[in-house]
């Protein structure tokens, strides 16, 4: 079982350094940085614990900071009544 989360992580690990855009290569390292946090908790590795927590976090707060960035920035459809 640790040999097959190591080989999907790994997986989309490769398959997330093709893409071209930065949101799409941070989105794809959140569910490898998952399956390396359980890994090491298989492992009992804390210190791969600590790391992969404070990556995956890292890259949520990249995700959602982009998709309000481009929430917000996005114009609002105002409605003109006569």
């Amino acid at each position: 079982m640790p040999t097959l989360i190591q080989m999907v992580g790994n997986i989309l690990l490769v398959i997330s350094m093709w893409c071209d855009k930065e949101i799409e290569i941070k989105a794809l390292f959140i569910p490898v940085g998952i399956l390396w946090f359980i890994y090491n908790f298989i492992y009992f590795s804390w210190i791969g614990l600590i790391c992969q927590a404070l990556a995956v976090s890292f890259n949520i707060f990249f995700v959602t900071r982009y998709f309000l960035k481009k929430r917000n920035t996005q114009p609002q459809s105002e409605e003109v009544t006569a």
